[in-house]
């Protein structure tokens, strides 16, 4: 049951994502049970219930048969929704007319149960919820307001007796209806339903979103050619790790990684074979450190690392790894054997002694460019 209940979830969530016609095609999926259930339960009630101090009988089958017509309506302007999802087809008017449809229906068979009772106001609060997750928020107040007004309307007419309230009950009954039993547990376990079927939908809305969001928030802190941090985020971080170390007064080490002759791999092979250097970069040096540590693109061919606890001999100890695994890579150029190997610069923080992103990055990129004037494939400390 768990496993179904999640595999519901799963498909369910993945509607958020989909296109408009398939987002109104899921309104049809979820109200087609709701009015087969009300059809059902009108056909029970009139056939195995038979009471008549309580129901008007004479409404009884026309409420099962408007119940599933409204299923059969609502099966297929949720098959045309699919076929116009396969079609990668964009239509507004259907999206207009299903939810409209979905109001007025809904409207209608509150109007028949009646409009002041626990059913239609989990029904009247419950849709928009939904609504707003899937679609514009204009096209859902405008819609929310306009059935909230034809329930208000449909209420007051009631009340003025132009209209009886609840058709489906014996008007003379109509007011103590609460006092039956059958319609008070028919009522209950209608809200029950209602409750959990759209708990399960809205949770899996929800779960669908915050992955969605959590997508979005790491594509945003990711460079899209190597996979690691981009510069934005491991710049951030090093402010956060740096505001720690200050607080807490423990060290943290710097790595500026540069791979040698990067501009000459992009001149003589093409930015293709220099963006597989870079990618095989990265991956061979994050496989070089542990999970606290942090590696991100600073610029072109530049990585930082963040050792976050790291003295200045543990820090050289990681750059030398992290040196000896980019040499060890070798890149197919188009048939040609192309070596990578890669300068190193570190800076240690030690207590107080550096203060800020921008002095600590400064010293390790010094000590980079000494590396590299030094004679490049070597690791040299600020």
């Amino acid at each position: 049951m768990q496993r179904f209940l999640s595999k519901l979830s799963d498909q369910t969530g993945r509607q958020l994502n989909a296109s408009e016609a398939r987002r109104s095609a899921v309104v049809c999926w979820v109200a087609a049970p709701v009015f087969g259930l009300l059809g059902l339960w009108a056909l029970v009630s009139h056939f195995v219930i038979k009471d008549q101090q309580l129901f008007n009988h004479a409404m009884m089958l026309p409420t099962a048969a408007y119940s599933f017509g409204c299923v059969a309506l609502w099966l297929a302007l949720g098959k045309y929704g699919l076929w116009l999802d396969q079609r990668q087809q964009v239509s507004p008017v259907y999206t207009n007319i299903t939810l409209w449809v979905y109001a007025i229906t809904s409207i209608t068979a509150c109007y028949l149960i009646g409009t002041l009772n626990v059913v239609t106001g989990l029904v009247m609060m419950g849709a928009p919820m939904l609504g707003l997750i899937l679609f514009s928020i204009r096209q859902v107040l405008l819609i929310f307001v306009a059935g909230l007004a034809m329930m208000l309307a449909l209420s007051l007419l009631s009340a003025l007796q132009v209209i009886p309230y609840a058709p489906i009950l014996n008007q003379q009954q109509a007011a103590s209806a609460h006092l039956n039993l059958y319609w008070t547990l028919c009522l209950m376990l209608a809200a029950g339903f209602y409750v959990a079927y759209q708990t399960v939908i809205m949770s899996a809305m929800v779960k669908a979103w915050h992955s969605r969001e959590e997508d979005i928030r790491a594509l945003s802190q990711t460079d899209a050619l190597t996979g690691v941090a981009n510069r934005r985020h491991i710049l951030a971080t090093l402010d956060l790790i740096l505001s720690n170390s200050r607080k807490g007064n423990f060290p943290l080490s710097v790595l500026m990684v540069d791979i040698d002759h990067f501009k000459q791999i992009n001149d003589d092979h093409g930015h293709l074979i220099g963006d597989r250097a870079l990618h095989a970069a990265a991956h061979a040096l994050r496989d070089c450190l542990r999970q606290e540590e942090i590696i991100g693109r600073y610029g072109g061919e530049e990585f930082l690392i963040l050792l976050p606890g790291a003295q200045s001999h543990h820090a050289m100890e990681i750059a030398e790894r992290c040196r000896r695994a980019i040499g060890s890579l070798v890149i197919d150029a188009k048939g040609v054997a192309l070596p990578l190997s890669a300068s190193v610069g570190v800076s240690s923080r030690v207590r107080s002694d550096i203060n800020d992103s921008d002095h600590i990055i400064h010293l390790a990129d010094e000590a980079m460019y000494q590396a590299k004037r030094a004679g490049r494939n070597r690791v040299v400390s600020a």
